[in-house]
């Protein structure tokens, strides 16, 4: 069915009849969503971990345009370049695009006209296919295949009243996706197909040029002149003109006058041409937003190719990070507080106007130096490298390069991977400023201030976890192990870097622009060389957690590392080190002179003193800087430690305390002790050996002894520290751990049924008679105790021994006459245990199949859960407890001396309840008399069961109001405590045992309550694995 004035069809279906219309298709939509997940994915990128890969390889897509190019390429008569479309797909919106050419042709108008007057373009007839570009003008006269310029094409007309004429462009047009790729190809090509004609023009197209710009230069003025000449030669060959020529020379020819002297903008950076100096001038808006949008707006202002304004840059990631995790809109408000941080970074920037840096950094040399160094804050890390340069003159020239931050990740890592991190970024700046360098002999330094980081490139890094073994891998591809040094915390000028600055401080920060002064000095340098070298605390935990469990913890160590620092570490007491390079200095004697005599095999005085001497000159290695100025009879500097104390070299070359009280009356080694310093590990054990040999004497009394022959810096903190990790003296001065007592457990401020809460316990033993005869025997039984956690009401078993059996006979009887129980508590008895043990088996049994299958229906699975308190805990059953003192106070009370039998204990026994579920059943004790029978009144009759009702629910209301609050009170352990952590040392208290044979145990597992803290723990000792409480 057709109707043509409304131009509508109907058509039969098997749904009947349907009415179908174009429905219009916008491709926008998804063009936007997939350029702001780019936009996403490109911003995270800020603060995602590097990527550690093998070489990247060229992807499929991109070897196949590479190989289009170079099948479809052709030179023309004239030398320029005729290129082809590479063919693919695209969605486009052409009669929208072609609606607002109409609106816009005056803004087109001029470069229309340029753009066809340097015959970039042709008249054409209309084609089958529309293609609109944004932009008409040619970046460069490479010419298009004549077979391909009808795809590219200009729909346009000056007047609304005109007829529309279709042009074809002739050459690669300005900002089409493929025109980068081509302009830089095309520039590539030319180089490869001349470089025999001209060698060094075709070098500097490969290296020397991006996009359309050229940067190169040259120590030589006529080696300048001829590499320019050649260049421009080169360019001719592809009808390519270059132009703006800029100089800091005043041979080469501008094309305008004032370019010699005035700033011009390169890459983002302004060049004074004049002075040679490089500048900042960032333009930005006032009254910004205070927007997501306008913060990535204002951060992306700074261009700055060579990391100069790291310090700066890196304090807009990191707000910007915290932005990102707020996951507002791009045009929400910043919160207050973020939004003051950022208008404060932002108008600091006014101030990068007064920045002025050299652009010449290397001079023409035949060696160089290139220094970099790497740190890490929990923020940032970042990385930085100078190059430093003897001149002729010997003079000394450090400049900085360049510098490169990244932003830690959202994922929390540990401060020493993040400094691996900050060296494996070094190690890749490093890489790619010694590969754009044109000199021959390059000496690569990297330094560090992570001892921990430097000891994981001495491992192979097969044997450290895939986090840390991929990273040092790739970083000693580049940088050697011997390349690596230490160098101190306020040395470091990576240190602004990862945690910011701002521009005003930054202007005038000499060790960012300068780097270290120590640079600079020769006689300094080769000093921090020397004390440069650091030992591997391979026992660190920080270092072993890194490193795979089935490898062996042994590292290449390289020559830097003394032969002596694997054996201080390896040495367990200061006995032992001396007497080992006592023995290894008389072998190294009797091998030099085989003549000696070696018959002695106890070590002598002299030996050890010897070796002695030698330890403590390598513990006093720390303090080298020191020592070379004393022995050049040069003052020690102000910032020195050892400053203070004047010290002195005796004849055993041994920095000792100087002379203040040379006239006191103390021993030579009292008035000059030995300098040692507080880091190293001989100090630690001369400390650890004093304290033993002194038996174990406190903080001050240790402090005093070591004074007499020694002077450790810092030496009251590390005593402390030592005396504190002394496992003699830790148990000694052991105290109970203790926690806040716990909250009452649900179990017992809830209201519930007698006994379905239950804590049972033993009291006893007691002695029984078997019968009421003279001289009969006496055994003894016990009496098994259930204890109502909610009213307290008790219930008396008399049992004849402490076996599972009759305990599960009594728990028997018990739930004959009181009803089955939710949960039983008890402590860890055997018997308890046991009974725990025969329940499960029941559990098990009744949750079989078989049993299924022959117990009817209506029975039900028995639910008791029983719970066990930990061992050795009795303050954790104090309810049962509470209730055993009482049977026994009334016990003693009633028989007194008198020994019963089983039926006389049991009756009394019976009659022993102090508050019996009879209270809640029948509203009386059952000792009570009953009340006459009033059934015969009706009336009577009614209000009887409402008193019964009424007593039941006044107990309760009595439990609650009365009772329940009376437990408010904590009445001991009323403050908190640390809680155990898993790892802690512990003694295990026993009772009617002293302190020294109490065992040691390790926290392997702990028990939190619902308020977070730990009461029990379960722990570890040489025996096996036990759970108990704290207290």
């Amino acid at each position: 069915m057709y109707e043509n004035t409304g131009n509508l069809i109907a058509i039969s279906s098997v749904f009947g009849w349907v009415m179908p219309s174009l429905i219009r298709s916008n491709a926008s939509n998804a063009i936007a969503l997939t350029t702001a997940m780019d936009i996403e994915n490109t911003l995270q990128k800020f603060w995602e971990l590097e990527n550690v890969q093998s070489n990247k390889k060229l992807e499929p897509e991109d070897d196949q345009v590479e190989k289009h190019f170079l099948a479809t390429h052709s030179r023309d008569e004239n030398g320029s370049m005729s290129l082809n479309f590479h063919s693919t797909r695209k969605v486009l919106n052409s009669e929208k695009l072609y609606r607002e050419l109409l609106n816009d042709s005056n803004r087109w108008t001029d470069d229309y006209n340029k753009t066809s007057s340097c015959g970039h373009s042709t008249y054409t007839l209309c084609g089958s296919i529309s293609i609109w570009d944004t932009c008409v003008r040619a970046q460069y006269p490479t010419r298009t295949n004549e077979k391909h310029r009808n795809y590219q094409k200009i729909v346009w007309r000056e007047d609304p009243s005109d007829p529309i004429k279709h042009f074809q462009l002739c050459t690669v047009t300005y900002g089409t996706s493929c025109a980068p790729f081509l302009a830089v190809r095309v520039l590539e090509q030319l180089a490869v197909d001349h470089q025999d004609e001209y060698p060094n023009a075709s070098k500097i197209l490969l290296e020397d040029f991006y996009v359309d710009d050229v940067l190169t230069g040259s120590n030589h003025e006529d080696e300048l002149r001829r590499n320019r000449d050649e260049l421009i030669q080169l360019m001719s060959c592809a009808n390519l003109e270059l132009g703006k020529w800029v100089s800091n020379t005043s041979f080469i020819q501008t094309d305008d006058t004032n370019a010699q002297s005035s700033p011009v903008k390169v890459l983002g950076l302004y060049w004074d041409p004049g002075r040679d100096i490089l500048t900042y001038n960032i333009g930005l808006a006032a009254n910004p937003d205070c927007t997501k949008r306008q913060v990535l707006s204002d951060g992306s202002r700074i261009f700055y190719p060579l990391g100069l304004l790291a310090p700066i840059v890196i304090q807009f990631k990191i707000i910007f990070q915290k932005l990102w995790l707020l996951n507002l809109d791009w045009d929400d408000p910043l919160p207050s507080k973020l939004a003051d941080t950022w208008l404060k970074w932002r108008a600091d920037l006014d101030t990068l106007q007064k920045f002025r840096l050299p652009r010449f950094v290397v001079n023409d040399v035949d060696n160089i130096e290139l220094h970099g160094f790497s740190d890490a804050s929990t923020k940032a890390y970042a990385a930085v490298v100078y190059s430093r340069v003897t001149n002729d003159d010997g003079s000394i020239s450090v400049s900085l390069v360049a510098a490169k931050t990244r932003v830690a990740p959202l994922k929390q890592q540990s401060l020493p991977r993040l400094e691996l991190c900050a060296a494996f970024l070094l190690s890749q700046l490093i890489r790619s400023i010694s590969s754009g360098l044109r000199h021959k002999n390059i000496s690569l330094f990297a330094w560090s201030d992570s001892s921990i980081v430097l000891s994981w490139l001495f491992y192979a890094p097969a044997q450290l976890k895939t986090f840390v073994g991929n990273r040092t891998s790739e970083i000693l591809d580049t940088l050697p192990r011997k390349a690596w040094w230490h160098v101190d915390s306020k040395s470091n000028p990576a240190d602004c870097a990862s945690r910011g600055l701002m521009a005003a401080d930054l202007i005038d920060f000499h060790l960012w622009w300068n780097g270290p002064l120590w640079l600079r000095d020769k006689d300094q340098y080769l000093v921090k060389l020397n004390d440069s070298r650091f030992g591997l605390s391979l026992s660190d935990k920080r270092i072993q957690g890194e490193v795979k469990s089935n490898c062996l913890a042994t590292v290449a160590v390289a020559s830097q590392v003394h032969p002596l620092d694997e054996l201080i570490v390896r040495a367990s007491s200061w006995l032992k080190l001396v007497h080992i390079v006592a023995y290894v200095k008389r072998f190294i004697q009797r091998t030099q002179n085989p003549t000696c005599d070696g018959a002695s095999k106890a070590l002598t005085f002299e030996e050890i003193k010897a070796a002695r001497i030698i330890c403590i000159k390598h513990a006093q290695h720390c303090f080298h800087e020191d020592y070379q100025l004393l022995l050049a009879k040069k003052p020690l500097r102000n910032r020195s430690q050892l400053v203070k104390l004047t010290p002195m070299i005796d004849e055993n070359d041994l920095l000792r305390v100087g002379e203040r009280l040379h006239q006191s009356q103390l021993s030579r080694e009292a008035k000059h002790p030995v300098l040692l310093p507080k880091t190293h590990r001989i100090s630690k054990l001369i400390l650890k050996h004093e304290h033993r040999v002194n038996l174990h004497p406190g903080v001050s009394s240790l402090f005093v002894i070591v004074r007499q022959r020694f002077w450790l810096l810092g030496a009251r903190n590390l005593i402390r520290r030592i005396t504190h990790d002394c496992l003699c003296c830790f148990r000694q001065r052991h105290h109970t751990a203790q926690q806040q007592m716990a909250d009452l457990p649900s179990v017992r401020v809830t209201q519930a049924l007698p006994f379905v809460n239950t804590g049972c316990d033993y009291a006893g033993p007691i002695l029984l008679k078997d019968a009421k005869v003279r001289k009969t025997r006496i055994s003894k039984g016990y009496i098994c105790l259930f204890v109502c956690m909610v009213t307290s009401a008790i219930y008396l078993e008399l049992v004849t021994d402490l076996t599972t059996e009759t305990f599960l006979a009594a728990l028997r009887r018990f739930i004959s006459l009181r009803g089955k129980c939710s949960k039983i508590y008890s402590d860890n008895g055997t018997n308890f245990i046991g009974a725990k043990r025969a329940l499960n088996e029941m559990e098990d049994l009744l949750a079989s199949q078989r049993h299924k299958d022959i117990v009817t229906s209506t029975e039900a699975d028995d639910g008791t859960q029983w719970v066990l308190i930990p061992p050795r805990a009795p303050h954790w059953r104090g309810k049962w407890e509470s209730a055993v003192r009482c049977v026994k106070l009334h016990l003693r009370r009633v028989t007194g001396n008198s020994t019963l039998t089983f039926e006389q204990m049991r009756t009394l026994l019976a009659q022993d309840n102090y508050l019996s579920p009879a209270h809640f059943l029948i509203g009386r004790p059952i000792t009570t008399v009953p009340d006459h029978d009033l059934s015969h009144i009706p009336v009577g009759r009614l209000g009887y069961w409402q008193g019964i009702q009424a007593m039941l629910q006044g107990f309760w209301k009595k439990w609650h109001q009365e009772y329940l609050t009376t437990l408010q009170q904590r009445p001991n352990w009323t403050t908190s405590t640390p809680n155990l952590s898993i790892g802690d040392v512990v003694l295990v208290k026993e009772s009617n045992t002293p302190p020294a044979s109490w065992h040691i145990a390790r926290v392997m597992e702990t028990y939190p309550g619902k308020d977070n803290l730990v009461r029990a723990v379960k722990l570890k000792t040489s025996t096996g694995e036990m759970t108990r409480p704290i207290a």
